[in-house]
């Protein structure tokens, strides 16, 4: 019963709606009605909500056409309000407060075109609180509608104010809720990015980037935004709006959610593609400059903003037909630049997460500074990041690198805070890859002191004993390469010999390893690792002392447990001459744990071993010296065990001589023939 009731109010909730919206566009006389529709905005029901946005924005848009609803002149309120400051003015001044030059009436028409107005305003409103609607298709419907009345605010029927340029008045808002709600459902956002900001590359790109930028100016604020930093809107649609101030809306995210946010929205924004090949969401048209100059100071509009942009298209130079163009600014590439870099920059300075600016980092290389008009301006933020060390670091190197070979950056004490980063954590991190290949590449290059490079072979040959099977290869191939490009710094691994066997002192007081000590032997005439001249913790690869000692620790990992790794050293650096041919690094770091074990389980070895040395004959007594029995416990195994009985020795003997004696079987499975 109660079902049948809903759906009769709701059959009665549209009829009604249908016949307000058919009386309201026959006749003004019936203008009142759209304040009853305007109510159903509000109701409990999914489709008289729908049916509403639809009605009004039917009316609304045939007023538009009509020009019935105009966008320039001065609110009813204000005249009074202004009517009244005058009078108290001409009082204290002992002047007539009844000065007719003082008290200007309204005019009915335009009182009733600017409560039109007034209405007009009032639906975006409840539009933009129906982007916050639980119900996914609600949703939908109002951003369309309301990117459809921005497309009419432009469109040459509306005010001179706004024509012929983007209007921004109420995308910033779509773009405040789109980042500050947390209501608002992925397809609404998806939306808005697949069907308005990548197809209209020219207009929507732009003012989408101006907007998020205010919004992050008055999120760092603390929620007090400036007039001179407001969002571009008309004077007249903030008061009929009545639409609360940012901080005080209910849904506002916190910090970290808003960065996340902002984070989401500016990774959307495309900027391959150029706004000269773009789609434009308004049709600009070419106009006049000082007849649009002057049409605004007639209609009282000519603000700060109009009177600016006159200036500037006075200043620049006209076209063949004499007539400027004025969407040239949404046209220009350079000006597309200028506001993603300062959109990044300005992003940059909040407090962020160090999750959030590890997806920064990573996608800051590839899609933020090519596009960037002056990247040199995100140093400070890579060096804090690069300064910090650990992963963060890692990720800024690549950013950082592209900083000093392009835009000629210095960074004080590059290869110090690169040789810090060496560390037994480096090998176990996903974005290593791209570190590793930088570091080989910077190091490579000649002009690098000798005592550097020896420093960071060094690092990597103690970092060998620790790292990982994949790191161990890691290292092999990444000194092979290094000494392949500095032949000086082969006295790492080659030393010259004397008669007696020793190896010269290169310095006085640091004697280097000799061959047998880099066999890694137990034996006890070997010297002590605490010989090894390398200081391991000092920070300054300068004074670590690299260059006087030696890569001892790559000769451990011929034995290493991983066939592979040994396998790689012994391809290597088998031969005591090294090829001149480099190793490519890119097919090392693609390996991981995970295929060197899947590799090694699918080898099929031919012969398993599976005692220390193969048996002559059958429980010899030359296969116990491999075992120890001093130990008390095991006494009893060295005893003799007693003999059996005679009948039960005949058995096992007849039972073994039959087994020996038996035919030989095949062991392999024969093939079935059907």
């Amino acid at each position: 019963m109660s079902d049948e009731r809903c759906n009769k109010e709701i059959r009665r909730a549209l009829d009604d709606i249908i016949d307000k919206e058919q009386l309201v566009k026959s006749s003004l006389v019936h203008i009142n009605e759209i304040t009853s529709i305007l109510c159903q905005c509000e109701s409990r029901y999914d489709p008289v909500i729908f049916q509403a946005m639809k009605s009004l924005f039917r009316i609304f848009d045939d007023f538009i056409d009509k020009k019935e609803l105009v966008y320039t002149g001065t609110p009813p309120e204000d005249q009074k309000n202004k009517n009244l400051t005058r009078a108290q003015e001409n009082l204290k001044n002992g002047k007539d407060p009844e000065n007719s030059n003082c008290i200007k009436p309204v005019n009915p028409k335009v009182q009733v075109q600017l409560w039109i107005k007034a209405k007009f305003f009032d639906f975006i409103n409840r539009l933009i609180c129906l982007l916050n609607y639980p119900e996914q298709g609600i949703q939908i419907e109002a951003l369309k509608l309301l990117m459809n009345f921005e497309k009419k605010l432009g469109c040459e029927n509306f005010p001179n104010k706004i024509h012929n340029r983007f209007p921004n008045l109420i995308l910033p808002w779509i773009v405040g809720i789109l980042i500050h709600s947390n209501k608002i459902s992925k397809r609404t956002f998806d939306l808005f990015v697949e069907n308005y900001l990548w197809p209209y590359a020219a207009d929507i790109r732009l003012y989408t980037l101006k907007n998020i930028r205010k919004l992050i100016l008055a999120h760092r604020r603390g929620w007090k935004p400036k007039s001179e930093d407001g969002f571009e809107q008309d004077y007249y649609f903030n008061k009929a709006m009545d639409i609360r101030p940012l901080e005080k809306l209910p849904y506002l995210k916190r910090q970290d959610a808003f960065n996340r946010s902002v984070f989401e929205l500016l990774t959307k924004v495309r900027m391959e593609q150029k706004p000269s090949e773009s789609t434009c969401f308004i049709e600009y048209k070419k106009a006049n400059a000082s007849n649009q100059k002057d049409s605004e100071r007639e209609n009282g509009v000519a603000t700060k903003d109009s009177m600016d942009q006159s200036v500037v298209e006075e200043q620049r130079p006209a076209d063949s037909t004499g007539v400027n163009n004025v969407s040239t600014k949404v046209l220009d590439e350079e000006v597309h630049r200028r506001v993603f870099t300062k959109c990044w920059t300005d992003f940059m300075k909040n407090n962020m997460s160090v999750d959030l600016q590890k997806s920064i980092l990573e996608i800051m290389e590839n899609q933020i500074i090519p596009h960037m008009d002056k990247p040199v301006l995100l140093y400070d933020y890579l060096a804090s990041c690069f300064k910090s060390g650990g992963i963060l670091a890692i990720l800024a190197f690549g950013s950082l690198t592209v900083l000093i070979r392009s835009y000629n950056v210095e960074y004080p004490e590059f290869f110090k805070q690169i040789y810090a980063l060496f560390t037994p954590s480096v090998f176990y991190y996903k974005q290593s890859i791209r570190f590793f290949q930088l570091t080989s590449r910077f190091l490579q290059n000649s002009h690098v002191p000798l005592y550097i490079i020896c420093a960071f072979l060094k690092r990597l040959s103690r970092l060998s004993l620790v790292a990982s099977p994949q790191g161990s290869m890691i290292i092999i191939a990444f000194i092979y390469n290094i000494l392949v490009a500095h032949p000086a710094s082969q006295i790492l691994i080659h030393r010259e010999k004397i008669e007696n066997g020793d190896t010269t002192a290169v310095t006085k007081n640091n004697v280097l390893l000799t061959d047998n000590e880099m066999s890694c032997s137990s034996s006890n005439e070997a010297t002590s690792i605490q010989a090894d001249p390398y200081r391991e913790d000092e920070p300054d690869p300068a004074s670590s002392q690299a260059q006087f000692s030696s890569l001892w620790e790559l000769k451990c990992l011929e034995n290493h447990y991983v066939p592979a790794v040994s396998t790689l050293y012994r391809s290597l650096f088998g031969t005591k001459k090294l090829e001149r041919k480099k190793v490519e690094l890119d097919q090392i770091l693609s390996q991981s744990y995970y295929s060197i074990f899947n590799r090694e389980v699918k080898k099929r070895n031919r012969s398993v071993r599976l005692a220390p040395a193969k048996p002559q004959v059958l429980f010899d007594g030359s296969v116990f010296d491999y075992f120890n029995f001093d130990n008390e416990s095991s006494t009893i195994l060295s005893q003799p065990r007693p003999s059996a009985t005679g009948d039960q020795a005949k058995i096992k003997k007849a039972a073994f001589k039959r087994k020996s004696s038996g035919p030989k079987h095949n062991l392999k499975k024969k093939r079935t023939v059907f």
